[in-house]
């Protein structure tokens, strides 16, 4: 081992480390994607320089040197485990990035403080303390010098390779799991494109696990094919994130920094991406291991790879239609058009049948009419959805002796007992036919909470029928909503 070998990775150590520390100071008072860009460009020379710790602790194994020198690159290694563990107890205290003084935020920065600082100061001095140096330089004079050797085996940064593709599965495994249930857990992914995503997006993350488990198989077992089926792993990767990249731009979404998906993260992975692409591609022990006149690429690897390299493409040009197209359009492909099972009710006693996006349930009571000064008996139906919209069919019976003779008053009426009590205003209502029955669209807006009530009232003979839709601000579905008042029947006597 040279005696500048072991300077330079105590100069570049400290520097690094000390890079972290400042960056972290700016990171606790400003977040921003710039801050994001940053803290993936300090992380680059970190990893690296956690590799080769631990190639200068095998060296002063291999050759017998002083254990203190062991000391400062075992505490980066272990340290750098601990700090991933503060993060992760950060995160189950409440770890706030927007707010410092939260609890689990404080902590983990006070961690990561003292780890930079303690690191930076300790490489700095054993660069600069001359009984140290003078120690040093008698310690590589009697280490052996490294040979120019025919390296060749999976073994070093080819076996730190083979190391990442390992730890790449369960960290895909958490990735694909989190995005699935990100979709799933959003109502408003359930009257979208989105949700018909959900299937592509499994297929996606299990192609790349298979990749990563294939690549490792090959690579460990030296064949022929090894070299081209980890490249192209790489690609697979790296095109998935430039499209979550170019997604993000168009769209304007952004992640939690907190998260696995993080906008740092994947700024990380393509760099990833790059640097093994670019190894794999020039480094001489790739090139003795898997000779390239021996190398072959087979159909089955052309085929996956072109598969799963399409799922990226499909995913992001679907997500990209879903936030472009008109409300109206969005509307149209509805996932209720093919995945949502709408369910047909034959009400018997009340003389209809009626599509309903769900199972209804039903429930009678009375309530008091004001027009005819007398309470009414009604029957309702209704099925409620997870984003809050609720779908009913309500049928008023009107006494013969106490109902106005002219239906249009009896549906003003309807109109005027649903602003009793001013819990409701009345942005519109509209005289129509509803077969050869009058009736009367309407649109109620509730004044506290703010969600709309928009439905029809059907006058037939003594017998009112409501059917109507109840949706939150921004939850309105044109389709669905058209879809429910359109499969309203009567039935024959």
């Amino acid at each position: 081992m040279k005696q500048n070998f072991l300077r330079k990775y105590f100069y570049w150590l400290g520097f690094i480390t000390l890079a972290n520390f400042i960056f972290g100071f700016f990171d606790l008072f400003f977040k921003n994607t710039l801050m994001d860009i940053l803290g993936a460009v300090v992380t680059i020379p970190e990893v690296i320089m956690l590799v080769v710790s631990i190639a200068i602790i095998i060296k002063i194994k291999k050759h017998k040197l002083s254990k203190k020198y062991l000391t400062i690159p075992l505490v980066f290694l272990l340290g750098y485990i601990a700090l991933i563990i503060s993060w992760s107890v950060a995160e189950s205290q409440g770890m706030d990035t927007e707010n410092i003084f939260a609890a689990g935020t404080l902590f983990f920065y006070i961690i990561s403080f003292v780890y930079y600082g303690s690191l930076s100061f300790a490489s700095f001095y054993t660069l600069f303390s001359d009984s140290i140096l003078k120690k040093l330089d008698t310690d590589s004079n009697v280490a052996q010098k490294e040979g120019k050797k025919n390296v060749t085996g999976v073994a070093g940064w080819l076996g730190f390779f083979v190391f990442t593709l390992a730890m790449a599965i369960p960290l895909n495994l958490m990735i694909g799991v989190s995005d699935v249930f990100s979709i799933i857990d959003n109502p408003e992914n359930t009257t979208s494109v989105v949700w018909a995503l959900v299937p592509i997006d499994i297929l996606l993350f299990a192609g790349i696990i298979f990749f990563a488990i294939y690549s490792i198989i090959l690579l460990v077992k030296r064949k022929p094919n090894a070299i081209v089926v980890a490249k192209m792993y790489l690609i697979i990767l790296f095109v998935n994130n430039a499209f979550y990249v170019l997604f993000s731009t168009v769209s304007g979404d952004t992640t939690d920094s907190s998260s696995i998906l993080s906008d740092s993260m994947i700024i990380r992975s393509l760099f990833y991406t790059l640097i093994w692409f670019l190894y794999l591609s020039f480094s001489k022990r790739v090139k003795n291991t898997y000779p390239k006149d021996q190398r072959k690429t087979f159909p089955f690897d052309i085929i996956a790879f072109v598969i799963i390299l399409a799922i990226p493409a499909t995913i992001y040009i679907f997500a990209l239609i879903g936030i472009t197209l008109p409300e109206e359009q969005q509307a149209d492909n509805s996932i209720n058009n093919y995945m949502v099972e709408w369910q047909e009710l034959n009400s018997m006693d009340d003389g209809f049948k009626i599509k309903f996006p769900a199972y209804p349930y039903y429930e009678e009571d009375v309530y008091y009419y004001p027009d005819l000064a007398t309470f009414l008996h009604y029957r309702q139906y209704a099925a409620s959805l997870e984003d809050g919209t609720e779908y009913y069919v309500i049928i008023t019976d009107y006494p013969p002796d106490q109902s106005f003779d002219d239906d249009r008053y009896n549906l003003e009426a309807a109109i005027n007992s649903r602003l009793v009590g001013d819990w409701l205003n009345l942005i519109s209502s509209q005289e129509t036919m509803f077969d050869d029955y009058m009736a009367m669209d309407y649109l109620f807006q509730e004044i506290e909470d703010g969600y709309f009530l928009q439905g029809k009232f059907i006058m037939k003979g003594d017998i009112l029928y409501d059917v109507m839709v109840a949706y939150d601000d921004g939850e309105y579905n044109d389709h669905d909503y058209n879809k429910f008042i359109d499969s309203f029947e009567f039935l024959e006597n």
